[in-house]
């Protein structure tokens, strides 16, 4: 293996910063936090966390990029959403967060999952007596 394999702190802060995840290209890294006072979703690059863009508008938790990169998946109150994402050079850019379905999500860690091309959806499901995992599919991307 290459490099020194020490630690480097890539974001801090008073604030919880949760939820990191790499884009495929590892350029990127999405991540949830409250130093709003509310759970949103954030963009920084990688290594060197150079800019920071806010994704998500009325809150977010649980970022996942799609396998090409060209999407960020989360979760805002009881919607998934979607922003398209454009690269170019050292700038990333992002759409207008689009509300995908309506989940029930349950209050957990790990709510839900993206298949990598962005198609198949894993998501907990609250129910009266127990939570239900159920796979969506033949939603129609607009």
């Amino acid at each position: 293996m290459m490099g020194d394999r020490k630690p480097v702190t890539l974001l801090t802060g008073n604030f919880n910063i949760t939820f990191p995840r790499f884009s495929p290209d590892t350029r990127w890294v999405a991540f949830q936090t409250n130093e709003t006072g509310v759970d949103q979703i954030y963009v920084t690059s990688f290594p060197d966390a150079r800019g920071r863009w806010q994704v998500s508008v009325d809150g977010g938790a649980e970022p996942h990029w799609s396998g090409d990169g060209k999407q960020l998946f989360f979760i805002s109150g009881d919607r998934i959403m979607s922003t398209d994402v454009s690269v170019s050079g050292e700038s990333i850019r992002f759409s207008t967060p689009k509300s995908l379905l309506v989940s029930q999500a349950a209050p957990v860690n790990g709510r839900y999952d993206v298949t990598a091309d962005g198609k198949l959806f894993a998501v907990t499901q609250v129910g009266s007596e127990s939570p239900v995992l159920q796979l969506v599919t033949g939603w129609v991307k607009r």
